[in-house]
Parts: C-alpha cells; structure tokens; sequence
C-alpha cells in the first residue's frame, strides 16, 4: 500500500470522527494551527512566535555514580575544613582519592602510588581534583572543565529515601506535582514537557498536562509522530506528508467552529501552512543524527583521547592486583578483580554512557530549534543515563566490550578513579557544549536561553564509601543535587556535611553525610528544599512548598545561600 492509499485508508477506514482523536491527528491539527497562524501573520519568510516559559532539562544519573569525584566537593573551603581521610594513615585504604601522587610515599600505596584527595580552585571554590583537567570539544581541541562550573550551584549534605526506585524523588516530592508538570502547566506549548527514557514519576502534574514519552529507538521520529505506522511518511518530504497534511487540514475543518478556530479559510493559507511545515521537516533526519553524532564524538573522545587524561587520575598504567580491594570491579552483574595489565585500558574510545548522546541531541534539538515545528514543543526535557556504561576491556583480556555498572558497590578505589574520572569528564563535554548553544541563542527580553533554562543534574542518592577501598554503598544520608544554570554567575555550594560517620568503623571519614543547618532549626536539608530552589530560578510554585529554597535572590537579581557557608561539622 502506497502512503497516499494508506492515508485514504485511514480515513475511511476508522472514520473521521474517530480519527480526530487519534494521536496523529492530535499532534497534526496542533502544529498546523501554528503555522496557519504564522503563515497569515508573517507570511512565508517570517520567524516564529516565542514561548517565554522558563526552560527545565533533568539529567539523572540512573544507579549513582559515586560524585565526588566531580560535584560534592568535600573540602570547599580547602584546608580551613575540618577533615577526616583514612589514608592519611594508611595510604593503601580511602575511596575517596581524586588522584595518585607518587611524590606523597613513592613505596607506600599499591604500586608504589598513594592515593589522596586533591582539590583544585575553582573562582574561590576549591572543587575536586577532576576539575584541573580539560573537556573535548566538537571539531577536535578542547576547553578547561572549570569553564562548566562558572554557572553551577552545587548542593550536598541532602537526606532523602533509600532504592533506586526514588530516582524521581529530586523531581517529583511524594504526593504532589513534579517540577516538570508544574513548569509545563504554565507553557502555552503543545506538548509542553517530552521524556527521553523516563516515566510519568517526572511529569506528575494537577492539570493532566500533555506529555510525550520518548523511545531510546528513533526518539524524534517517535516525538512527531506517536502513530507508528506513519514514520515512513513523516520522515519523507515528499507527497506522503503533503498527503497527511490535507488528511489533518482536513479533521481541522470539520471542526472549524470549535477546537479549530484558527482553521485558514483561504487556499492561499493552507498552502503557505503547509510549505512551511515541508520545509521544516526536509532537514529533520539529518539535523537530528548530525546532533547524536555530534555528542557521541565528544564521548568517545572523553573516554579514549590521550591528549584528555589528567595527571595522577587515568594517565598511569598500573597493572591490576588479583583479591586487591582497590582492583574489585562490578562488570555485567558480576564481582571480580581487574587484573589487566593496564589499568588506563579499561576505558576507550569505544566506550559510552548509555542513552547521553541521543539525550542531549534531542535537548539541544527542541530546547534550540529555530522552526515553528520545534517552538511548539517543550519547557521541560528530561535526560536518564543508563545505570551503566559501556567500556573496552583491556589489552590482555578477551575481546569485544563489557558493561561496568555505576552502582559501584564492589567497585574499587583504582578502578573507580579511572572510570569515573572519564565519565564526568564525558558528561561535561556534553553538558558544556549544550551550554554554549543555549548561550547562542538570544531571547527577545534581552536574555539568552541558558539564563532561561534551569539543567538539574540529580541521582538516586549519593554513594557512601568505604575506607577500605572496596567500594561504596548507597548514601541517601548525604546526596547532592547540582544545578547549571545562567542566573547562577559564580560557582557556588552550599550545605554542611559530618567530618565523620560513626555508623561502622569502616565508614569513619567526610563522605559527604548531611549535617544539621542552624536556619533549618538544625534539622538537615533533603530533596524537597532542592526542589523548592529550582521552583525558584523557574518562577514556578514549589511542588515541595514547605521546604524553603537553600538560595535567595540578592538585590542585583543573582543568588546567595540562604543557609549560610558549606561547613564540615
């Protein structure tokens, strides 16, 4: 069956009345009304309107990656804090090494290298080590990470629930709305909030907001065109969507009067209407796949690229130690020992953070894009990376690639250095260069579109290490929350943590475990006092309202902690 049969078929077959309702038609009849609208207003050549919603994109890091290595910093204020680190006395001990100083002990450490948690100064922010090295760039080069956390909030010391099934916790408080559903219920857009490999926990909203919930397959062909049978011709450019168009344009018609007021009464109209939409979607296919590609080199890059490796981090072939703890490693669901005979291997150009580039393309795709078709979609875009990633073994081992989890309980000190190094180290190559195109983007207020965009980078929980280097459990007693964001003009963190856990023995060193906050009547800050900081940049009511924001607007329209300075107590 032909595609002009086929849609002659789908109206005679269900019915136009019935056909009206269906997805297709939905998603049709509304994106034809705005390009009616602009077809009348402006004519052919004209730009789009402009939504002026405040923008939110989540990133969540399905399975926790142990973050301080990147953003729970836990010595801010460098040396004036209060510290406990268990390899100060033994150095073959701590998880929490940010790199390996042979200068310390030369024959101490495994391998004659000491592990040590070094810090780097960041615009008066002494933030983890990770933090002097360098991200990818697309077209080859790259830029210092540090640029990145110029415009980050960082805030740790958070309590909240225990189990990977609270992944939406620090979106979407028990009981109430999401960040996402409240942001979009104040869009004027037709699909005001889109999903990429999340579920409704994230859009939880108390006006049945219109959500699209993306595939990891084809997610923006799937975006336009809920109707699988339709991706053939919406992916054409040709007589098929002009069909499908005149099949819409159509059911528009025969509800003129009612949901369709905006239905051109001229044929000049609908045709203008029409060419728009045909233009807009001529460079679809290729602008999306030109964006994944974009993202996954700078992956790629990040992973394997020599000139990228940090000093003392993923830079020294040490060989793995068989029933060594810093060497455990948690790959495809079984526990083992790395025992290759570089440790740097573990990690190439071929390895990747699960679903990150097609996240971040679409993001960028709909958070950017300059069409009328694009425009009318999304305040609210939501990233989930994988709860592993994958990466090449190494040399000596068996051919082809394994999947290392990030939910790193048995995943040691060395091994975790080296893997999450280039992990963060990948996510901010794509975090920086989706910054940049927000920047590139102007607002008719005067603004650009990252001073209008709130990104939350947010995980289940925190990870609570082990001294003995073995690895780390979960730490839903001390998680951090970060967000990226242009009204945030300086890096800052905010939130008090212990200088030691007293639970276990083997738990007796700064994690990051939240303390008590003095204008919290020494209660500690959880999730919903995050929440209510992003409903603030976003202006929108807080889905948590009882629990105040830990930042406050200053007079000249920047933002201060409201709980005073980080302190480790």
């Amino acid at each position: 069956m032909n595609r002009r049969n086929f849609l002659k078929h789908s109206m005679q077959g269900v019915g136009a009345g019935l056909w009206l309702h269906s997805p297709l038609a939905y998603f049709l009849s509304h994106v034809l009304n705005g390009y009616v609208y602009r077809a009348e207003a402006q004519g052919v050549a004209g730009s789009a309107g402009y939504d002026n919603t405040m923008k939110l994109i989540n990133v969540c890091m399905n399975g926790a990656p142990s973050r301080w290595f990147w953003d729970c910093p836990l010595r801010p204020n460098g040396s004036s804090d209060a510290f406990r680190y268990n390899a100060e006395n033994d150095p073959k001990t701590s998880m929490l090494i940010t790199r390996l100083n042979p200068a310390l002990s030369a024959n101490e450490g495994i391998a004659g290298y000491r592990g040590e948690y070094a810090t780097h100064l960041v615009n008066g922010v002494h933030l983890p080590y990770l933090w002097s090295g360098q991200m990818a760039r697309p077209g080859g080069g790259s830029v210092p990470m540090e640029l990145l956390a110029k415009n980050m909030l960082m805030m740790r010391g958070l309590h909240t629930l225990d189990g990977h099934i609270n992944a939406g916790l620090p979106v979407s408080p028990p009981g109430g709305a999401s960040l996402g559903g409240t942001l979009a219920e104040s869009s004027s857009k037709v699909f005001p909030a889109i999903g990429y490999r999340t579920d409704k926990r994230f859009y939880k909203s108390s006006k049945g907001i219109p959500i699209e919930y993306l595939p990891s397959s084809r997610p923006l062909t799937r975006l336009f065109t809920p109707f699988n049978l339709m991706t053939t011709i919406l992916e054409s450019n040709s007589t098929g969507l002009g069909d499908a168009m005149d099949v819409a344009l159509e059911a528009m018609k025969r509800q003129a009067g009612d949901r369709h007021r905006m239905f051109p009464n001229s044929y000049v109209q609908r045709q203008n209407a029409k060419r728009l939409m045909k233009l807009d979607f001529a460079q679809l296919a290729t602008v999306y796949t030109s964006l994944v590609s974009k993202y996954q080199n700078l992956l790629s890059r990040s992973f394997g690229e020599p000139g990228l490796r940090l000093a003392g981090v993923d830079d020294i072939p040490i060989a793995g130690i068989n029933q060594v703890n810093q060497f455990k490693t948690e790959i495809a669901g079984t526990f083992g020992y790395y025992t290759g005979s570089d440790i740097t291997t573990l990690l190439g150009s071929g390895s990747n953070i699960e679903h990150l580039a097609p996240g971040f393309a679409v993001s960028e795709f709909m958070m950017t894009g300059g069409s009328m078709f694009q425009q009318d979609f999304s305040s609210f875009s939501n990233i989930v990376l994988g709860a592993s990633f994958q990466g090449a073994r190494d040399v000596d081992a068996a051919a082809g690639t394994t999947m290392i989890s990030v939910d790193a309980h048995q995943s040691g000190a060395y091994v975790q250095l080296v893997s999450f190094s280039r992990y963060f180290r990948g996510l901010s190559s794509c975090l920086y260069e989706l910054v940049e195109q927000l920047k590139a983007r102007s607002a008719p207020d005067g603004k650009n579109l990252f001073d209008k965009t709130v990104i939350t980078l947010t995980s289940e929980f925190a990870r609570d290490a082990w001294d003995d280097g073995s690895g780390a459990d979960h730490g839903p007693a001390g998680s951090n929350y970060t967000i990226l964001s242009g009204q945030v003009s300086n890096t800052m963190v905010v939130g008090n943590i212990k200088v030691e856990s007293n639970q276990v023995l083997r738990k007796r060193n700064t994690w990051g475990e939240a303390a008590g906050l003095e204008t919290l009547g020494g209660q500690t800050a959880g999730y919903g006092n995050a929440i209510s900081t992003v409903a603030s940049m976003l202006k929108i009511p807080s889905p948590s309202a009882n629990n105040p924001p830990l930042v406050t607007r200053n007079t000249s329209g920047g933002w201060v902690s409201s709980v005073g300075e980080p302190r480790n107590v």
